[in-house]
């Protein structure tokens, strides 16, 4: 069994995907390094000494963006139970009314 899986790996094509994993993975790194290393510096320098390591774009809200639109959505959901003709979406009067 050891020898037809030997056989299989070393038929060529198996051989030739490991080697090209194994060179893209090299790839990406070296380009990762060049860029963050050597070509975001001086772009950052003429620039006006913009650093762009702390630099980022937020894709996707965390945890606490989904509580207060949980929240909110709550605080509607009871004023419409409640039947208040108020049915803002500010967060600040959608709280049902008092009693």
């Amino acid at each position: 069994m050891f020898k037809e899986f030997k056989e299989f790996v070393m038929r060529g094509n198996v051989m030739d995907m490991a080697v090209g994993i194994v060179i893209g993975a090299a790839f990406g790194t070296i380009i990762k390094s060049l860029v963050a290393d050597v070509l975001m510096p001086p772009i950052g320098l003429l620039l006006g000494g913009v650093d762009f390591s702390n630099m980022f774009a937020v894709l996707k809200e965390g945890v606490e963006a989904f509580i207060r639109h949980a929240e909110l959505c709550r605080d509607y959901g009871l004023r419409i139970l409640a039947g208040s003709p108020s049915l803002s979406l500010d967060p600040e009067s959608a709280r049902p009314p008092a009693g």
